[in-house]
């Protein structure tokens, strides 16, 4: 068995498999059981963007009686009922002025006729005059209500544009949101594993060690398993220690099971990586292989 190359996989954990398929069916079950759903609503959103009509009739209506207002149109000779009150107040103050002069017996006179003239000339101008107040009122009202009408009108399109782009956006949003329920559950529950072959084993055990240096004598070694070897022809074992038998080498005996060479075969066939000789027992330079 030769070294291999650090290789990186990445994907859920088995023990996470069953929950992830249940979840996963659970979404998929609830996106098939919405489609009908979705289709409905996209479908009578799509009916109320086609029948809904942005030209109010009232809002029409009120939009040209402010243009009227605004233009004018009942200023003056525009009131059709003016004329009227004029010609009936015209009347009233006649007969009171005649009256008045009949019984000083000055029926006739050119001070009645004067009179009577001032009394009708400013009885209409009042009127004219109120009639054009009460106008000029208006067209400020007008004036006030043309920007409430045109908001409403700008809602209204905006309605319809909610509409359109609701009914639009509701299957995308709805598979979307599908999906991303499917990719919450999966990418969040996904693990790494790398596995770096043995030189990366090697590696973790000479730094596990005394700087570089592990004791590799197989005198200091148990349980032991041949589980690979090197390109070089020297073996990869897994090992447990023995209790060290001096203070000297205890450092190069790190704790727990190892994964590492046996000294003899290095003197074999790597001297080069020896390392020194420790109260009696080799010991192998990871860094150099």
């Amino acid at each position: 068995m030769g070294l291999s190359s650090s290789k990186t996989t990445t994907g859920p954990s088995k023990q996470a498999l069953p929950y992830l398929k249940d979840a996963s069916g659970a979404v998929q079950g609830a996106y098939q059981n919405s489609l009908g759903n979705t289709a409905d609503i996209t479908s009578a959103l799509k009916s109320a963007f086609d029948n809904y009509s942005v030209g109010s009739p009232t809002l029409t209506a009120a939009n040209g009686y402010a243009q009227d207002v605004l233009g004018g149109k009942y200023l003056d000779a525009g009131n059709p009922y003016l004329q009227g009150m004029i010609d009936t107040t015209n009347s009233s103050v006649s007969d009171q002025v005649n009256s008045l002069f009949s019984r000083a017996g000055q029926t006739g006179s050119s001070r009645q006729i004067g009179e009577l003239g001032k009394q009708l000339s400013t009885a209409e101008n009042n009127l004219r005059y109120a009639d054009y107040s009460s106008e000029r009122d208006r067209m400020s009202q007008a004036a006030a209500l043309s920007a409430t009408l045109s908001a409403a009108e700008s809602d209204r399109y905006q309605t319809l544009a909610g509409l359109g782009s609701t009914a639009n956006g509701l299957p995308l949003a709805n598979a979307l949101g599908y999906a991303g329920a499917l990719g919450g559950l999966w990418g969040n529950s996904t693990t790494t594993k790398q596995s770096g072959g043995l030189g990366q084993m090697l590696l973790q055990a000479a730094g596990a060690a005394a700087g570089a240096y592990a004791a590799s004598d197989p005198a200091l070694k148990v349980n032991v398993q041949r589980i690979g070897e090197r390109p070089d022809g020297l073996g990869v074992y897994a090992f447990d220690y023995v209790s060290p038998p001096s203070v000297e080498i205890a450092p190069y005996m790190p704790h727990g099971r190892q994964i590492g060479v046996m000294a003899d075969e290095v003197a074999a066939l790597r001297p080069d990586a020896l390392g020194p000789t420790v109260a009696g027992y080799r010991t192998v330079n990871y860094e150099v292989l």
